[in-house]
């Protein structure tokens, strides 16, 4: 998922960045015990250097969840990820109803 951003020194905040990180908070709050998997079909790092992992909480996939509530972009990959059409159906919905940032930006 591509998550709008939050303020950065002078940079401001993406429109619904703020939005965002509080739901994250809200669907795996700070402290909690999350899982990471990776993915074979895709490096391990982008090209900022992060980590890409999927990452889950309580049997959820916190970036599906975050698709379907608006609040993140799909990520777009080559090769199809493994959680490709899943994502895809979140994110997809979520832009048909104008949740989050489509019905906010």
């Amino acid at each position: 998922m591509d998550a709008p951003e939050i303020a950065h020194g002078s940079e401001p905040a993406d429109c619904y960045g703020d939005a965002a990180t509080e739901l994250l908070a809200r669907l795996s709050p700070p402290g909690t015990t999350v899982t990471l998997a990776g993915d074979p079909r895709q490096s391990d790092r982008d090209v900022y250097g992060r980590l890409l992992r999927y990452v889950d909480h309580r049997g959820e996939d916190l970036s599906e969840a975050m698709l379907a509530a608006g609040a993140a972009r799909l990520y777009d990959s080559e090769p199809t990820l493994m959680r490709a059409s899943e994502h895809q159906l979140a994110a997809q919905d979520a832009q048909d109803e104008a949740r989050g940032l489509w019905g906010a930006c």
